[in-house]
């Protein structure tokens, strides 16, 4: 009667907190960030999800989602991402995550966003030549299981923007947790792009930063429900 009972009010608690995650006010601040590339999904699963992705994330993706599942990562695994956008922009992905018996798993990641040439023109709208531009991060990423199906994990990133002959760089430090309340139920919540500006010249704009909390349960082989709120 108790694991019944224990059962039913994780099940009540998880959709509480779905509940509350869509509660959480989302907005997007357009025209106001440096490096808002990092706000673009990383991975055909994560994407398809919405980038609802962050209490899942115990795979090769999450030294971009959740540093935090690192530590329930189970072998080496790697993925390749390459995402034609319209005309000539591409976005390219490469992580990899390698897991270690007692020390925790140690995680890489490099994302690569081209603009392809684009049309240069003259406050008058003269043509002055094509320019090009790409913007590039680096992570290095190590997570931990604690006791209690807890996991904490950090991500360094270092940041670079090339616009023609102009460039700009930033350093970022991303923190996640997660917590595995039962074989179906997980929690997590993740600090996301943590750092000083990103400055052009003499204009600085902050980063692309969140704070997001998830929650996921797993009715069945199939059938995984999830929630992240911003």
């Amino acid at each position: 009667m108790k694991q019944a009972s224990y059962s039913l009010n994780v099940r009540k608690a998880i959709v509480l907190l779905m509940g509350i995650s869509f509660w959480f006010p989302c907005w997007a601040d357009s025209g106001r960030e440096g490096g808002s590339f990092l706000d673009l999904p990383i991975g055909a699963r994560p994407a398809a999800l919405g980038g609802a992705y962050d209490p899942l994330a115990n795979d090769s993706y999450a030294p971009v989602w959740n540093a935090g599942g690192l530590g329930f990562v189970q072998s080496p695994q790697i993925s390749v991402m390459h995402l034609a956008y319209v005309e000539a922009i591409s976005y390219d992905n490469l992580s990899l995550v390698y897991p270690f018996s007692k020390i925790g798993s140690l995680g890489a990641s490099f994302q690569y966003l081209y603009s392809g040439l684009v049309t240069g023109t003259d406050a008058q709208g003269n043509l002055i030549g094509d320019f090009s531009g790409y913007y590039a991060v680096a992570s290095l990423a190590y997570g931990q299981a604690l006791a209690g199906g807890f996991s904490l994990g950090a991500s360094v990133k270092l940041i670079r923007s090339v616009i023609t002959d102009v460039a700009a760089q930033a350093y970022a430090l991303s923190l996640g947790s997660m917590l595995k309340m039962t074989d179906k139920a997980t929690l997590s919540f993740v600090a996301s792009n943590l750092g000083p500006q990103i400055k052009f010249i003499d204009q600085g704009d902050p980063l692309s930063t969140s704070f997001r909390l998830g929650a996921l349960y797993r009715a069945n082989e199939r059938l995984n429900l999830v929630a992240v709120g911003a």
